[in-house]
């Protein structure tokens, strides 16, 4: 994602301080603050595509995996059950007898 957000970021940063005709920084200049607008652009494109790309989940540890490795850690079972809506049924009526800690049921798009 970074690939993508980081050079456009710049793009917009550099054209939105120039559009607009801000000058945050006047010692740099006409050209100098349409740069450093451009800079501050790219620098949100990065933490865009870190925050949003999945960055913070692969260096923090977080993301879908974590509930299901912690439980796992924790000596606890995961249970998957795939087919007909006939067998879901079936399954879950058969688990709710054990009282699981919870009982999570997806739709495929």
């Amino acid at each position: 994602m970074a690939y993508w957000l980081v050079p456009f970021g710049f793009v917009a940063g550099y054209l939105f301080n120039l559009i607009t005709g801000l000058d945050t920084f006047d010692w740099a200049g006409n050209p100098g603050n349409h740069i450093l607008g451009g800079l501050a652009g790219a620098i949100g494109g990065a933490m865009g595509s870190f925050f949003v790309g999945g960055g913070a989940g692969l260096s923090l540890g977080s993301g879908d995996a974590l509930p299901y490795r912690n439980r796992l850690n924790a000596g606890k079972y995961l249970l998957v059950v795939q087919g007909s809506e006939a067998l879901k049924d079936r399954a879950t009526t058969i688990l709710r007898q054990f009282e699981p800690e919870s009982i999570q049921g997806y739709k495929e798009e």
